[in-house]
C-alpha cells in the first residue's frame, strides 16, 4: 500500500505543478488539487459513508482520519474487500480513491477554506487586465484617438482573437497589452501589477521575461542559423532545452539552415520557436498568417494551438481573417477605437476545420 500512497503523492505534485505553471498562485494551486481529488473521490460515496461516518455524531476530523488512513491501510483494504466482495485489485483502486480524497481535503484544510468559489477562481485567474485604456496619436486638432477607454481581460490559457478593419484600434490594443506602448490613461495590469506605470527599464524586463511576439514579418537574423535564431529567444529566459521547441515546430532537421534557405512557412515557424523558447506567459501575434498561403497558414495555426495546449500559455491574436476567430475562446470585435462586440465560442475549431 505504500507504493499506492507514493504514486498518489506523485500525482498530486504533478497536478499542483500543472496549476502553478499555468500561473495560479500557490494557494490556489493547493485548493485546485484538493477540489480535483474531492471530485474524483465522490464516485464511491458509500465507501466514505462506511469508513468515515461516526454512528454517534456523524462527523470526523482530518486529524483523526489522515493517520487512520495512512496507518491502517491493510485493515481498510480488507474491509473494502469484505464489505463489497471486490477483488484485491478493485479494492486497491478504491483505497487509492479514498486516500486521495482525504489528502485532497487536507490540501483544502491547510489553506483555511472548505471550497473554491467561482469568484475566487476568476479573480486569481486574471493574468492580464486592461482597464479603460486610452491612446491618441498626434497633437491638437490633428490628434487621432486610437483607443477610447477600452477594457479587456485575458485569463490563463485563453485564446483571444482581435478583429476589426484597418484603423479600428486592434493593433494599438495589442501593443499596449504587450508593453510595446503605453496608454495615455488607464491601466494595464499583469498579475495585478500595473505595467503601464513601470519605468522603462522595468517595462523592458517585463517584455523580456513574460511575453513573446510573432509578427507578419519574421524578423529573423539573416546571418544566423535556425538554431541560433531560436537560441536568441531561449537565452532571454535561460532556457537550455530550446531545441525541443524547434523539434515541436518540425524543424529539428534544419538546425544549421540560414533563413534564406527556408520557405516562408518554415521561416514563420522559426519565429514561433524563437518566441516560445522564451517560455512566455502570453504570446501576442499580429497577422501571423497574413503573408502565407492557405496550406502553410493552416499548418502554422495548428502548430501554435498544439503548442499552446502543451505549454499552457495564453494567446492574443490580431487578424483580418474572420475564419480564424472560430478557433478562439473569445472573439473581440473593434471599431473606431472601441470594443463593439465580444463573443465567446463554446467550441473551438481546429486550423483544418475553419474556412479560409
Amino acid at each position: 500500500m505504500e507504493e499506492v500512497q507514493q504514486e498518489t503523492v506523485k500525482a498530486a505534485k504533478s497536478v499542483y505543478n500543472g496549476y502553478v505553471e499555468k500561473g495560479l498562485s500557490e494557494k490556489l494551486a493547493f485548493r485546485g488539487v484538493g477540489m480535483q481529488y474531492f471530485r474524483f473521490a465522490m464516485v464511491e460515496p458509500k465507501l466514505f459513508e462506511m469508513l468515515f461516518m461516526n454512528s454517534d455524531n456523524n462527523s470526523f476530523t482530518l486529524s483523526e482520519v489522515l493517520p487512520a488512513i495512512d496507518d491502517n491501510s491493510d485493515k481498510i483494504l480488507l474491509s473494502i474487500q469484505e464489505f463489497y466482495g471486490f477483488s484485491r485489485e478493485i479494492s486497491i483502486k478504491l483505497y487509492k480513491i479514498l486516500w486521495i480524497f482525504t489528502h485532497g481535503l487536507a490540501c483544502l484544510h491547510v489553506t483555511g477554506v472548505s471550497r473554491l468559489t467561482e469568484d475566487e477562481v476568476m479573480r486569481e485567474n486574471k493574468m492580464l487586465e486592461i482597464i479603460k485604456a486610452m491612446k491618441s496619436y498626434g497633437v491638437g486638432d490633428s490628434a487621432t484617438a486610437a483607443l477610447k477607454g477600452v477594457s479587456l481581460t485575458v485569463k490563463n490559457g485563453d485564446f483571444i482573437v482581435l478583429l476589426g478593419a484597418s484603423g479600428s484600434g486592434k493593433s494599438t490594443l495589442l501593443n499596449i497589452m504587450s508593453g510595446l506602448e503605453r496608454p495615455d490613461s488607464g491601466a494595464v495590469k499583469y498579475d495585478g501589477k500595473d505595467i503601464a506605470a513601470l519605468p522603462d527599464k522595468e517595462m523592458t524586463a517585463f517584455r523580456k521575461e513574460k511575453v513573446g511576439f510573432i509578427f507578419q514579418q519574421y524578423y529573423l537574423m539573416p546571418g544566423l542559423s535556425v538554431d541560433k535564431n531560436v537560441k536568441m529567444g531561449a537565452d532571454l529566459a535561460g532556457n537550455r532545452d530550446y531545441r525541443k521547441i524547434i523539434d515541436a515546430v518540425g524543424l529539428g532537421g534544419k538546425l544549421g539552415k540560414l533563413p534564406f534557405e527556408l520557405s516562408g512557412g518554415e521561416q514563420q515557424r522559426v519565429s514561433i520557436a524563437r518566441a516560445l523558447a522564451k517560455k512566455p506567459k502570453v504570446l501576442f501575434l499580429d497577422e501571423p498568417t497574413g503573408a502565407l498561403d492557405e496550406e502553410t497558414g493552416r499548418q502554422i495555426l495548428d502548430y501554435i494551438c498544439v503548442l499552446q495546449k502543451e505549454l499552457g500559455f495564453s494567446l492574443v491574436m490580431v487578424t483580418h481573417n474572420v475564419n480564424i476567430a472560430e478557433m478562439a475562446h473569445e472573439v473581440v470585435r473593434m471599431n473606431s477605437g472601441n470594443i463593439v462586440e465580444t463573443v465567446h465560442n463554446n467550441e473551438q475549431k481546429t486550423a483544418y476545420e475553419i474556412g479560409w
